[in-house]
């Protein structure tokens, strides 16, 4: 749960940090709610941070549940939507983290990809009442 609320906590403050970009690059200045006195290169270092923390919790208990469902269950792996939306969450999180370490990615598209991964991980957590009346109908 913590490494799905870290990773909650970071979406929302990409969420922010898109929002903070915008107003950065806006062809009018105007008085924001959406200012920082800290530098936007801080606060998106600091956003990596939160993402990596709960990256390593998302892979723990990936593998963890590996371990005990085939220890509980007898059964390795259950290939049904959660576990597929779970898979993609990790390799999108996996992909803006290798990006942002070897190929320096930030703003608008590491935001996004991060996003997109958060958006997978809530299918996962939440989705099996969307995977049964909306896809498979």
């Amino acid at each position: 749960m913590l490494g799905y609320g870290l990773l909650a906590f970071g979406s929302i403050f990409s969420l922010f940090l898109l929002l903070f970009e915008k107003s950065l690059h806006a062809e009018t200045k105007s008085s924001s709610m959406i200012s920082s006195s800290e530098p936007l290169l801080d606060v998106e270092s600091k956003l990596f941070q939160i993402y990596w923390i709960g990256f390593i919790f998302l892979t723990f208990t990936l593998f963890s549940s590996l371990f005990f469902s085939n220890f509980l269950f007898g059964q390795s792996l259950d290939w049904n939507h959660k576990t597929i939306f779970t898979i993609l969450a990790w390799l999108s999180y996996a992909l803006v983290l290798f990006g942002r370490f070897q190929f320096g990615w930030r703003g608008k598209k590491s935001i996004i990809i991060s996003l997109l991964a958060f958006a997978f991980l809530i299918l996962a957590y939440l989705g099996t009442k969307f995977v049964v009346e909306i896809v498979l109908i």
